[in-house]
């Protein structure tokens, strides 16, 4: 495992503005949610107080304010990482993900939509849609939050190699924070949308860094 250098991150840096900045400024053009409001919703989601988030029904205007969450949730994940990587170094992924992020994209399509749909159905619909309806009450219901984020987090560790993968753990448990909080507010639906949204943008970030500068190291 090596650490990131800086023209590494360059690299990074300049392929995640060119994949994310549209998205970023499609939402923020189009939005009409107020995310100031949305953003004190999820800190005091993340404090603890999941029953500050007020539910409101998904219609097609809000697309463009899961952009920005989306966005919003991949560059928590980017921080984290890169600041993992400079500082200590980051795991190599596993073959599997490699192939995922440089196949066909219609296959890498149609996994995504599959893996997607299975765990959302688990870690937000049945963690925190059906359980909350056995266990009541806003500590109950954070602390389910918590465990879907856990295990969550724990699961996606598996997508790298070596037992520095423990590092990936943080990025997917507070990146979890985010899709439970498009949950409490938008509904099961939102989330599957800023899950594939996330991916695919995730995915375009690695093709451009490849068309660009060639395989990353953390893909070989």
């Amino acid at each position: 495992m090596e650490r990131k250098s800086p023209a590494l991150f360059a690299k990074g840096l300049v392929t995640f503005c060119l994949v994310v900045g549209p998205f970023l400024l499609i939402g923020l053009f189009l939005n009409t949610a107020n995310v100031s409001e949305l953003f004190t919703e999820f800190a005091h989601l993340v404090f603890g107080n999941p029953g500050a988030v007020t539910p409101v029904t998904l219609y097609w205007d809000s697309i463009p304010t899961l952009f920005i969450i989306s966005v919003g949730g991949m560059a928590l994940v980017s921080i984290i990482n890169d600041i993992t990587a400079v500082t200590i170094g980051s795991p190599k992924t596993i073959p599997e993900i490699r192939e995922l992020l440089t196949g066909p994209p219609l296959k890498t399509l149609v996994s995504f939509v599959i893996v997607i749909v299975i765990e959302e159905l688990v870690f937000r619909g049945f963690f925190l849609g059906v359980l909350p309806l056995l266990l009541t009450g806003t500590t109950a219901l954070y602390l389910l939050v918590l465990a879907s984020n856990t295990i969550f987090g724990y699961a996606h560790i598996f997508n790298y190699r070596g037992n520095t993968r423990i590092l990936k753990f943080l990025p997917f448990f507070l990146v979890s924070f985010v899709i439970a909080f498009v949950f409490l507010k938008y509904g099961l639906v939102a989330c599957f949308l800023v899950h594939l949204f996330h991916n695919l943008l995730a995915t375009a970030n690695a093709r451009l860094y490849i068309k660009f500068f060639g395989m990353h190291p953390n893909l070989t």
